[in-house]
């Protein structure tokens, strides 16, 4: 499922943070797969619907190559970095995260992406990399009030593809 992201306004006109169109249901499991590298598909770039403790986030979802949820259906993992840090001192109050050296630039660069004070999500979205996942615990609450420690992936570092 792609997710189209579309540009809010403040009273001047200027862009100011991206809206989310889409929602997707947060009462599944996380998927969880073997640790190690795999080629990943970048499927979309969105906001995060809860503003992080520094700012806000974006969330990046990708398709794990020749991977399978237990329902046969592919394995989407998502990776979220800062997109904007709180600026108290800003008219917006928020000043960009994406410097050459954050998370967020690292993993669009991993894309193809070369620093730029412009960056376009959108163009990125269908590329591949390669991932680093890694295991984490997570508590994951049932619809019948029983909460349940499970194991996830996660993606620990991106790279570029590997050049065969």
């Amino acid at each position: 499922m792609r997710r189209k992201l579309h540009p809010e306004s403040n009273k001047k006109g200027e862009q100011t943070t991206m809206k989310q169109t889409t929602y997707t249901p947060q009462n599944t499991p996380k998927p969880h797969i073997e640790k190690g590298f795999y080629t990943a598909t970048l499927l979309s770039v969105e906001p995060r619907q809860k503003e992080g403790e520094f700012g806000r986030q974006w969330t990046m979802t990708f398709e794990i190559a020749g991977q399978a949820n237990a329902d046969g259906t592919p394995v989407w993992i998502r990776y979220q970095a800062y997109a904007e840090y709180k600026d108290p001192k800003s008219p917006t109050g928020y000043k960009t995260a994406i410097t050459p050296k954050s998370k967020m630039a690292k993993a669009f660069t991993s894309l193809g992406w070369t620093f730029s004070p412009n960056l376009d999500t959108d163009q990125f979205v269908g590329r591949q990399c390669e991932v680093l996942v890694n295991d984490y615990q997570y508590e994951f609450a049932h619809e019948d009030g029983r909460i349940e420690t499970l194991t996830a992936s996660g993606i620990e570092q991106l790279n570029p593809p590997k050049k065969t």
